[in-house]
């Protein structure tokens, strides 16, 4: 599926898009590629925007989920695959990088929507999974250093709970794992 070649102007679009509807519900769109046995590889798929050669700025990737006027907004759910046998597939987000020497890198931001008059706003959780016969997963969270000159100094990290107009602020509450097994030690928090 490709769409006209340009020279002296912009190259075509390409549109994927079922129908509105009134009556019902309107249709999906799949992008799936086939399933595999034995040993070998399921396919993949690659969605991207082209490079950009000169001074302007690279093509971006916008991913939009539904809006709703009573109900509830649509979900967006992203996910690495299962294995049954095996490691389970990761995800990974990155900005990306800076060149030359004074390019920044790229940021990531994670960020729920403000609330309404009377709402809650959205809760953000980032946890790891649990483990039955080994070590449960670790979060770790820090800035990077500074490598190479001696002008910079490393980056700060901020932990900070919202503020109360007329009611209490937000608390940050830092606890370590308890133990119950006879000769252990519970978690420690080191400061």
């Amino acid at each position: 599926l490709w769409s006209g070649l340009a020279t002296a102007s912009g190259s075509g679009a390409i549109a994927m898009q079922s129908p509105a509807t009134s009556a019902g519900t309107s249709g999906g769109i799949i992008m799936s590629t086939g399933s595999s046995s034995n040993s070998h590889d399921s396919g993949s798929i690659y969605i991207g925007t082209g490079a950009q050669s000169g001074s302007g700025t690279a093509g971006g990737l916008i991913m939009g989920i539904g809006n709703s006027n009573t109900g509830t907004g649509g979900l967006f759910s992203l996910n690495g695959g299962s294995s049954s046998d095996g490691d389970g597939g990761s995800i990974y987000i990155g900005g990306g990088a800076g060149g030359g020497s004074i390019g920044n890198s790229g940021s990531v931001a994670f960020v729920s929507a403000n609330a309404g008059s009377a709402g809650i706003s959205g809760l953000m959780v980032l946890s790891t999974g649990t483990a039955s016969g080994g070590n449960s997963g670790a979060i770790m969270i820090g800035s990077g250093p500074v490598t190479v000159n001696d002008k910079g100094r490393g980056g700060s990290v901020y932990v900070s709970s919202g503020d109360g107009t007329k009611t209490s602020g937000g608390e940050i509450v830092l606890s370590a794992g308890s133990t119950t097994g006879s000769g252990t030690t519970a978690g420690r928090v080191q400061i």
